[in-house]
């Protein structure tokens, strides 16, 4: 609801209060979603191979990227200002040196590895 919608947790925990009679903390969500992320990002950063692609994005009346990771056990959508190799790194962690496969211009049809550099973004 907090990201589909657009609803506060504030708000969403009133929901489960007024019609499931569950009694839920804002932070509680926060917790939540940092763990599951947590888990998703760490599935990804294990995998042998981790196809990735990334498409212009508009927010309000600036340009962003979306950037999508994905293996067989987990997918990671990221919104970034940028498009650079800071973006992976920051994903799949500076230490990911097995195959990262990205699609989009020609001289990245062949899969390749990264190497690892700074990393000043966060997931």
């Amino acid at each position: 609801m907090k990201h589909r919608l657009g609803v506060p947790y504030r708000k969403i925990c009133d929901f489960f209060s007024t019609y499931c009679n569950l009694t839920i903390r804002p932070a509680a969500l926060v917790r939540a979603e940092q763990r599951l992320t947590d888990l998703l990002l760490d599935a990804l950063r294990r995998a042998e191979v981790v196809h990735a692609d990334e498409t212009d994005w508009r927010i309000g009346r600036l340009n962003a990227w979306l950037w999508v990771f994905s293996n067989q056990e987990a997918t990671v959508y990221a919104i970034r200002q940028i498009r650079g190799h800071e973006v992976p790194e920051a994903i799949l962690g500076l230490d990911f040196v097995r195959v990262f496969a990205r699609t989009g211009r020609a001289d990245d049809e062949q899969p390749s590895r990264t190497d690892a550099a700074s990393d000043d973004d966060n997931a």
